[in-house]
């Protein structure tokens, strides 16, 4: 079976690509436990694995058939074309996940990876099955879903301070978030455009609001 035959991939396994991409939660969650420097230790040699396999499938066909016989069908189209020989979602969110390890303190690394992981699965499973209105580049079902889930995303992270102003920090940055996942498409992979641009809209204003971040984030093991 050649790779066009996997381009397309249809809802079911939109729906197990989307429970995969879940379980990248773990990232976020088992970060806030252990050091800095053994997160990225553990990711890197993780990312190394998933950019042996992309490769791989492109260098070897004998390879690339083994891959594709059983994950086949959860690649999309650009993944799957050899010319262009793109890197699969799984590597790119990795590499999201350590720049983000690298750029931002702990607390803000996590909540953009919150919004990656979850986000982008909702806007996804509800763009695709119920996406009809045009909005900039997807859908307004799709976006407005992604938004939502941030909206749970920032009333349920442990804050860092007593007040509200940080939870509405938290959804305007989820705001720009479901802006960017969106806008994105074609010409940024979303895995890397949601949490830069959300850690980073969300650390400049944790800068102006809350200027000593020793101690908002004290209470994170670093």
């Amino acid at each position: 079976m050649n790779n066009r035959q996997y381009s397309q991939i249809d809802y079911k396994f939109e729906i197990y690509r989307k429970m995969i991409h879940i379980c990248s939660l773990s990232i976020p969650i088992i970060y806030y436990f252990i050091p800095k420097s053994v997160g990225l230790l553990i990711l890197a040699g993780v990312l190394v694995v998933s950019l042996i396999v992309d490769i791989g499938r492109f260098v070897s066909p004998a390879f690339g058939k083994l891959i594709y016989r059983f994950l086949g069908s959860i690649f999309r189209e650009h993944e799957l074309d050899s010319s262009k020989k793109q890197l699969s979602g799984a590597t790119w969110l990795l590499g999201a996940a350590i720049l983000c390890i690298i750029i931002f303190p702990k607390g803000i690394a996590m909540i953009s990876l919150f919004f990656l992981i979850i986000g982008d699965t909702v806007a996804a499973l509800i763009g695709r099955k119920w996406g009809k209105t045009p909005f900039l580049k997807k859908s307004l079902e799709g976006t407005g879903a992604f938004f939502v889930s941030t909206i749970f995303i920032a009333l349920l992270t442990p804050k860092f301070t007593d007040t509200g102003l940080e939870t509405g920090l938290i959804i305007f940055t989820g705001f720009v978030a479901a802006i960017a996942e969106n806008y994105a498409s074609g010409w940024l992979d979303d895995n890397i455009a949601i949490p830069l641009s959300s850690g980073t809209v969300l650390w400049l204003l944790y800068l102006w609001f809350f200027p000593n971040l020793d101690l908002v984030f004290k209470n994170v093991p670093q």
